[in-house]
């Protein structure tokens, strides 16, 4: 088990894939396990039931995961802040967190698909919106085993640093 954490736009669904790809191991993306179970987007589920009520099915598909074996998991950015998220998944096995710095991850989130929590607001209010969720989230984060900037990477240069992190703490959790 490996997951990643981090802000919107480092680059966790990409690497996640990528290095499960690497590893013959299963991917799983949390927002899209959120959106298969409740069969809506994850805007829909802030717009109708609001954001509560998405941290507990993201909490659950967090939970569920965890409990695979051979799984890189892309973690949604709040995942591991809510309740004990966090323990659990450092419990489960290796963690990553993937940074950038905010700037990088307002242009990136401004060219991806929808995001729930941005919409549709300008780069200085994104900035600002990350800024908050950096400094609301960054103690969380920081306790990930390991540390990766996307800041000027290519995504398997990414997936490159993320192995040799692990391999060199004595870790290979992807060896048969």
């Amino acid at each position: 088990m490996l997951t990643l954490v981090g802000l919107s736009g480092t680059g966790k669904s990409t690497v996640a894939r990528l290095l499960a790809e690497r590893w013959a191991w299963a991917c799983v993306d949390v927002d899209q396990r959120v959106e298969a179970a409740a069969q809506r987007s994850i805007a829909e589920i802030f717009a109708d039931e609001g954001e509560p009520a998405f941290r507990a099915l993201e909490s659950a598909q967090l939970r569920e995961v965890l409990a695979n074996d051979k799984t890189v998991i892309a973690a949604g950015g709040g995942a591991p802040c809510h309740g004990d998220a966090m323990d659990e998944i450092l419990s489960a096995g290796p963690c990553v967190w993937l940074h950038a710095a905010v700037d990088v991850l307002a242009d990136r989130v401004i060219q991806s698909e929808e995001r729930p929590l941005l919409g549709t607001v300008d780069k200085t209010r994104i900035m600002d919106h990350l800024s908050a969720q950096l400094t609301e989230r960054e103690s969380i984060y920081g306790r990930a085993h390991f540390s990766v900037s996307t800041e000027g990477r290519e995504p398997t240069a990414i997936v490159d640093a993320i192995e040799a992190l692990i391999r060199s703490s004595g870790e290979v959790p992807w060896a048969p």
